[in-house]
């Protein structure tokens, strides 16, 4: 597997950090978002601040 950034996670970090997120709720509306993709979005933004810093 290739990652496209280098912030990106891979499965078996995933796996780890799932775990460590609530679950979605019985009531309301069921969760249609995709937490791995969540995480991987503040991952790549983190990435590019640190990219600036390091500058």
């Amino acid at each position: 597997m290739t990652l496209a950034y280098t912030t990106e996670l891979t499965q078996a970090q995933w796996e780890l950090l799932e775990y460590l997120l609530p679950p979605a709720k019985n009531t309301g509306r069921p969760r249609t978002v995709d937490l791995m993709s969540v995480v991987q979005a503040g991952g790549k933004d983190k990435g590019r601040w640190q990219i600036v810093a390091d500058q």
